[in-house]
């Protein structure tokens, strides 16, 4: 299916959009105005209408949070349903405070939930003026989303967001967040980008092999552990499924050595290092997996 730029009602790239399911999460606290917010408005409706939003294409979902999160429109492929819900179903008015785990976890639950089978991309894209009032929660709220394969594309918009730190393991590896300095004016203009991220994100170009990644590969073995034994972690990843899905995620994160996974406690820890040898610890209980980073091929 071949999309084009034609007007506001047609994606503004170019190319074979594969299906997938995507969840549109808006910050709707009260750091933003009402005009603003009616600006929101209508980029999110710029948005839908620009999407190839179809049974073979692509299927919307819909998030608006502050204090709390709420599911505007589950997971649809029907565009003109999802128009009336944003008419009728967006605030009218911003409140609250921005509590983005509320909204990550509610958004991977729609996905895992109402999403298409296993080998369709699955993509969070959130879009905000703020960093969260909780942050810690946050930082475990998208490492939960991307250990289920989830890609996440941020969008901060406006001056005070944008010269903050934010966590880069929030985004997937090799799309950051994209920078609206110029807040929700700009936003509607940069409609193209945003959509040309998606449209990335869905090919597949992301997290677990970004292009910088691409040459680098971790591969998993039973018993095998990262030596000199005991150096430590410089990260743990909580909630990973399987050894194959804690080298990915070595992999995404960049880590320098290698990694080690736990089995029983689902732990992905990035060894601290430095690291010169991968064999078999003196002890037979070490019942683990470990991975060296090294160049693909």
């Amino acid at each position: 299916m071949k999309w084009r730029v034609n007007g506001t009602k047609t994606p503004v790239v170019s190319g074979n959009w594969d299906p997938a399911d995507i969840i549109l999460v808006l910050d709707s606290s009260q750091s933003i105005s009402e005009p603003d917010w009616q600006k929101f408005i209508k980029f999110t409706h710029k948005l839908v209408e620009g999407l190839p939003i179809s049974k073979d294409a692509l299927r919307l979902g819909i998030i608006e949070y502050n204090t709390e999160a709420r599911l505007v429109t589950k997971l649809e492929d029907d565009k003109s349903g999802i128009v009336k819900k944003v008419d009728t179903g967006l605030s009218k008015f911003t409140s609250g405070r921005t509590f983005t785990c509320k909204a990550v976890k509610l958004a991977k639950d729609e996905l895992l939930k109402n999403g298409r089978d296993k080998g369709q991309p699955k993509l969070i894209i959130l879009l905000t003026d703020g960093l969260p009032s909780d942050p810690r929660t946050t930082d475990s709220a998208f490492a939960s989303a991307h250990a289920a394969g989830i890609r996440v594309q941020m969008v901060t918009i406006g001056m005070i967001v944008n010269y903050m730190p934010i966590n880069p393991k929030w985004s997937t590896v090799g799309f950051p967040p994209i920078k609206v300095v110029n807040g929700y004016t700009e936003l509607v203009s940069r409609i193209g980008t945003i959509t040309a991220a998606i449209y990335k994100l869905t090919k597949g170009q992301d997290s677990i092999k970004g292009e910088e990644d691409a040459s680098k590969t971790c591969k998993m073995v039973f018993g095998k552990a990262l030596y000199p034994f005991g150096t430590g972690a410089s990260a743990t990843h909580k909630n990973i499924a399987s050894a194959k899905a804690c080298a990915a995620r070595c992999v995404e994160a960049k880590a320098k050595y290698g990694c080690e996974y736990d089995p029983k406690t689902k732990l992905c820890f990035e060894v601290k290092g430095p690291i010169t040898d991968q064999r078999s610890p003196a002890s037979s209980s070490w019942k683990q997996y470990g991975c060296r980073i090294s160049k693909a091929g």
